[in-house]
């Protein structure tokens, strides 16, 4: 919070890449989310066409995710998921796009996968749809609303007005704190706890 403060404090401002990317860097970082290389395609066509023909850009087809090829889950993914379901362990989204996810929630569902958690909707990195989380939640997945992203990527009020659409009794808090740059993530789910509540 200290560096944004420090950024719109002087009259820099925060970085506009923010609005597409979750992390500074180039625009032909070989590290990017592939979800990243694909919101680059879409804002920034030149700057991925110039890192695509340097040879940066990794090698899966940017318009789909490692998890799954033309809209159908890959089989490692479906060996994870029923290593998942026989040990009763928590499937989570990860960053994956939102379409993937619902992929992943309702095959993990039909494969017996009891507890399943939709990794922060709201940042840029998944930017789901509500349609999107009210799908997740009917399909029984529990939504995770980190404060970390307060601010820089989606304002208190939106998660407030977002978790009360969805259903409360659907989504759960944490901060993704834990970082030298952050608070500890007992001081920060305090804050996001007190914050919330102002919030009604």
């Amino acid at each position: 919070a200290g560096v944004i403060d420090i950024l719109e404090n002087s009259g820099v401002g925060y970085p506009k890449y923010y609005e597409w990317r979750s992390r500074s860097g180039c625009t032909f970082c070989f590290f990017q989310q592939k979800i990243e290389w694909v919101r680059l395609r879409e804002k920034h066509p030149d700057a991925y066409e110039a890192a695509k023909a340097d040879g940066w850009m990794p090698t899966f087809d940017a318009g789909t995710v490692a998890i799954a090829r033309n809209g159908v889950l890959l089989p490692a993914v479906l060996e994870v998921l029923d290593i998942v379901a026989k040990h009763g362990l928590t499937l989570a989204t990860g960053h994956s796009a939102p379409a993937e996810s619902l992929l992943l929630i309702r095959e993990a569902r039909k494969r017996g996968v009891k507890r399943i958690i939709v990794t922060h909707p709201l940042l840029t990195s998944v930017k789901m749809s509500l349609t999107q989380m009210k799908e997740a939640a009917a399909l029984g997945a529990k939504l995770e609303f980190v404060f970390n992203g307060a601010g820089k990527e989606f304002d208190l009020a939106e998660a407030a007005k977002t978790i009360r659409e969805v259903g409360p009794e659907h989504c759960f808090l944490s901060t993704d704190f834990g970082q030298t740059i952050n608070p500890l993530p007992t001081d920060g789910f305090a804050a996001y706890r007190s914050a919330l509540a102002k919030l009604g």
